[in-house]
Parts: structure tokens; sequence; C-alpha cells
């Protein structure tokens, strides 16, 4: 199916401004879609600018499927050099260095366009939505090219099948013979944990078959144990847990960005699946949901990092709904929300991966009345994939790594919410995809986990929190989120 993409004078002018040198090394793509989920791609002879440039859709363009709305995430790190639209199709292009650009077309069409020139984007940011402004069936037309030339695409370091060089690949658009690919742009993923009876508890999902279940971890975290298996919708790209009272029962928000829709859960006991409160639409786009208890209630925000926009509502007390109480627009482009508590303090860390700035809030107020204020910033290297909160012995940490090098530390929260120190810095492999922290007989715990492979491991603080050690490790299935 060919679907319009006509090469204009202002495309034109933005690939000249690439970089004319030769390009260095190709830097970590990854799929430009959310983690886990399975896409179609397909190219054909005449493609634009060449049979390099894939697109990528679902098939059929089930719109109870993912497709529509869905999440662009950027496949580096870089800068946003055009934005905006070329005819009737909006369009953006990244510039990622040493002479690597890739473009990212027909996405959905907002008045006035969010992202803007000069942007810089962290890998797994979010810059648009997927549509078909200029096309006649809804998908993303994306390129990789090498000093302005589009080459061979490749995501997580391997060639894909589908380009120029192989005519078996052209026309399979709606076919079996479309390439599947999966995302593992999976920066900031996390499984879903809770605790509950004394034990801890782990959510697992696939956004691109449904497939889901519950786990229980093993005595001392050495591995899980299934306790149920169910299936759900594709699609759902935000969860986020919490409990009513201390010790309480424990429940749960589920959403799906490109539709809006929000589910209220209750947790069974024991593992044993989940109680479904109620349901509803909210507005689509919310890129981030965290948990914050002020005042003894539980509150939690909801954040869009392309916008800017953010809202704080009060769960209420029966757990199946909630009411807004803040909202205000804050500095868009922020990939990581960190809410943690020193004493009896709220705070909240975030951190822009696309410029290392970050920022930390204290969080004050009850009811109606929140206040939100700074109380210290400073600038990180950019790039952190995921900052992941671990208390241990008695204070509060992050896991911070770096997917693309592998990069990993342990930081140190500082009291008063006067910023970090590290206690650790270590080399990992890259591509882990999904991390939950837990806490084990008062040491921090992290359940992580490559969804690539299927690799896990759980790793123990020391307790100097100079390193980790290994307590177990084991191979699982693919996909998981």
């Amino acid at each position: 199916m060919k679907l319009r993409t006509t090469l204009l004078a202002g495309s034109i002018l933005i690939a000249a401004m690439s970089s004319a040198h030769a390009a260095g090394p190709r830097p970590l793509f990854q799929f430009p879609a959310e983690c886990g989920q399975i896409w179609d791609a397909s190219t054909y002879s005449n493609h634009w600018p060449d049979p390099d440039s894939i697109d990528i859709t679902v098939r059929g363009n089930n719109l109870a499927n993912i497709g529509a709305g869905e999440p662009v995430l950027a496949s580096a790190a870089g800068t946003v050099t055009f934005a905006g639209m070329v005819g009737d199709e909006y369009r953006v292009y990244l510039d990622h260095g040493n002479g690597w650009v890739t473009h990212y077309i027909h996405l959905e069409t907002e008045t006035p366009l969010p992202i803007v020139v000069g942007r810089q984007v962290a890998q797994g940011e979010q810059i648009g939505r997927t549509g078909k402004s200029g096309a006649q069936a809804i998908h993303q037309h994306y390129t990789q090219l090498r000093d302005n030339d589009a080459v061979r695409i490749a995501f997580a370091g391997a060639l894909i099948n589908t380009h120029a060089g192989n005519p078996s690949s052209y026309g399979t658009w709606g076919t079996n013979s479309a390439e599947k690919i999966i995302s593992l742009n999976c920066a900031g993923n996390t499984f879903m944990g809770w605790t509950q009876t004394g034990y801890q508890y782990e959510l697992l999902y696939k956004p691109g078959s449904g497939q889901t279940k519950i786990v229980r971890v093993n005595a001392g975290g050495a591995g899980v144990t299934t306790t149920w298996e169910g299936s759900w919708s594709t699609g759902w790209t935000n969860f986020m847990p919490y409990h009513l009272a201390a010790n309480g029962h424990p429940h749960a928000i589920v959403y799906k960005s490109s539709t809006g829709e929000v589910r209220f859960l209750r947790m069974n006991l024991h593992g044993a699946g989940v109680t479904n409160l109620t349901s509803g639409t909210w507005y689509k786009g919310w890129t981030d949901f965290v948990p914050l208890t002020l005042d003894g209630d539980k509150y939690f925000i909801a954040y869009d990092s392309v916008h800017g926009y953010a809202n704080i509502d009060r769960i209420r007390a029966s757990g199946d709904g909630s009411s807004n109480v803040y909202r205000r627009t804050w500095e868009a482009g922020r990939t990581a929300l960190i809410p943690y508590k020193l004493g009896n303090a709220q705070y909240l860390l975030m951190y822009k991966g696309g410029t290392g700035e970050v920022e930390i809030d204290r969080i004050t107020g009850s009811g109606t009345n929140i206040a939100v204020d700074e109380v210290w910033s400073g600038t990180w290297t950019k790039g952190w994939t995921n900052l992941v909160p671990v208390s241990h012995q008695g204070q509060q940490f992050l896991l911070g790594y770096k997917a693309a090098s592998g990069e990993a530390k342990l930081i140190k929260l500082k009291s008063g919410g006067q910023g970090v120190e590290v206690t650790s810095a270590m080399s990992w492999t890259t591509g882990w995809t999904a991390f939950s922290p837990m806490l084990i007989n008062g040491r921090g715990h992290v359940l992580l986990y490559k969804l690539g492979t299927g690799q896990a491991k759980m790793i123990r603080f020391r307790d100097d929190a100079s390193g980790v050690d290994v307590v177990w490790q084991g191979n699982w299935t693919t996909g998981w989120k």
C-alpha cells in the first residue's frame, strides 16, 4: 500500500542542515514506539527518500489495538532541527550528532505544535503521536540518515530485514510477510510492584499481546512464583500502584496514553488477579503517573512531558476514582519524576534526560490546598534512562542506569532535598529494560529484566551502598514490561 510522502522544499532545506562530514559510529537507535509494543515494518520500491525508509503500523489499523494516537518516541538522544508542516504532513527531525539524523513523519497535528526547533530530547522521550497527516492511513514514516543519505535501519544494534537491498521486503503492508519489530525503547520502564501480607508482588504485562501475570517474590529475593495469569487488551502504557492507608489494601491505576482509557483496580489477596473498581476516559497524552502521600491522604501526579502539563489528583478513600486539586504547566521534557519521603517531608525529584537538568521540589499541603516549591536544582550528565527509587537501611537512594552504555550508579538522596551524593559507580551490560525496587529485611533489592532476551536477576545493595550483589538470576520469556 503506497502512502503519500511528498518531497518538498522544506525537507530539502532541513536535510541540507545536517552535518556534512563523514559520519561517526551509529547511535544505539531504538524503535520509535512504546516499550514492548509490536509493530509491522514495510517499504516499497519508490519509498521516499528510498526503500531504506520504513512505514510502521499495526496490521489493518485496528484502532482497538495500537496505532492511532500511540506515542512516538525519540530513537536516540538528539536535538530537534525541524518540527512542523511540510505540505499537509506533520514531521519531526532529530539530529543525533556525528552525521546521524532521524525523521518521524505523518504525526498527529496539534496547534500550536508542541515540539520546537532546538529542543534537546533524550532517548525514549515522547516527541509526538502516531497519526496520518498527509497520508491515507495511520502509520509512522521513519528514516535513519547518515550524512544526509537514508541507510538500512538498525534497532538495538541489529539491522532490520526491511530495506532497499531486499526487494522481497517491498509491498508487505498489511500482510503476514511484514517484518514484526518489538520495541526495546524502554527508558524509565518499571514493573508494577506492591507489598501485601508481608510478600512482594509484581504485575508483568506484554503490551504487544495483552498477556498479563502476577508473580510473588520468593524468600530472600530468590526468584518468583506465578500466582495469576490473564489476558488484557493491548496498549496499556502506564501502571501506578498505591495503598489507601499504611499497610492497607493495594490498588492501582492503569492508563492508555493513546485513548485516555483509565481503570482503577484493587489487587486481590495473595496475588490472585485484580478487581476492576471503575473505568473511564481521561485526557490522552499523560506520560507519567507517580504516587504521593500528604497528611495521610493518597494523591498522584499526572505529567505530560511533551507539553509540560501537570495535574495532582487526590484519590478517593474508596479507591475508585480521584478529584483534581492542582493544575499547572511545568517545564516540558522531563523524563523522570521520582517522589520520595525523608522524615515527614514529601519531595519530588525531576530529571530532564535531554539536558541533564535536575530539580528537587518539596510538596506540602493537604486536601485541595497543595503547594509545590523548588528547594534545589543542578545539572547531571545527560542520558540516564532509568532513575529508580530504592529504600535501604532507613535511607533513600536512586539506582541510575544508562541503557546505551551500561553505566550505573547508586545515588544517596540528601536530607532537606539538598541534592545527592554518589556512593557507587558501576559498569553493567547494556539493554536492561525493567527495574522494580523492593525492601527485603531492611535492605534495598531491585528486580532487573531484559525485554529483548528474557534475562532476569535480583540484585541487593551492599550494607554501605558501595555496590550491589546478585542474589538470583534466571531466564523468562521475552516481551514483559
